[in-house]
């Protein structure tokens, strides 16, 4: 199974490359292939040990970088981040044979994550002062690139996590979208696991999570989420 996947996305990189035709990369059946993939990554080499598939590892990386050659920025980063993930991934697998670059690579990274949050922040601010929901749509996408993009530092991604949450919950009560709600609480819970234990963010984090999930119940009556609210705060 895992050979046959790497060998398939390897197949959609090639059609890519070879046809200047992005529509390979794009099909649903691709995301699937690349899910599932990442999941077949890590295998048990018979003694407990977990070995990584290099070629999986490899495959992938081509898969979402081919990707985000072809649609640059189009989704906030996302396929750009993965790759820088599983490049860094990789160098710490493979220190001896880190390509060059790589450093430059990181840094470039970050800056682009700062800028995007520091827009995102602008953005906010402008929302707050005229109400114009344009601009906390505008905050909320550069916030997902800043999640996207970041990947180190103090509190990286939980505080950027942390902050689109925020955003989606603004702009959820300004429009009553559950979309928003729903993404806000995933995006807490996933803010909170990247959040160090004892770290003083962690406890307003929950908090957080707690009236999201009493405002979901709230519209769906969904007792799960009270449930959870109460345990979470």
């Amino acid at each position: 199974m895992r050979d046959r996947l790497v060998t398939a996305l390897r197949d959609r990189v090639a059609r890519y490359d070879e046809q200047d035709d992005p529509a390979a990369l794009f099909e649903a059946a691709a995301l699937d292939e690349a899910g599932r993939l990442r999941e077949l990554m890590l295998r048990d080499d018979g003694s407990g040990r977990q070995v990584v598939s290099l070629a999986a590892l490899d495959a992938l990386t081509a898969f979402h970088r081919a990707r985000h050659r072809a649609r640059p920025g189009e989704n906030a980063y996302s396929d750009y981040g993965v790759t820088l993930r599983l490049s860094i991934f990789r160098a710490r697998l493979f220190p001896d044979i880190v390509p060059d670059g790589f450093a430059e690579t990181l840094a470039a990274a970050r800056r682009l994550a700062t800028e995007a949050d520091e827009r995102a922040r602008r953005s906010w601010g402008e929302f707050e002062r005229t109400r114009d929901l344009g601009h906390m749509d505008q905050a909320v996408h550069l916030l997902r690139c800043a999640v996207n993009l970041a990947t180190d530092g103090d509190d990286i991604p939980g505080l950027t996590l942390a902050r689109l949450s925020a955003a989606l919950m603004l702009r959820f009560q300004a429009t009553g979208h559950q979309d928003d709600l729903d993404e806000a609480i995933e995006t807490r819970e996933i803010s909170i696991a990247a959040t160090a234990e004892g770290h003083p963010e962690l406890g307003r984090r929950y908090v957080q999570l707690a009236d999201a999930l009493r405002a979901r119940h709230e519209i769906t009556g969904e007792r799960r989420d009270l449930e959870r609210a109460v345990a979470a705060g």
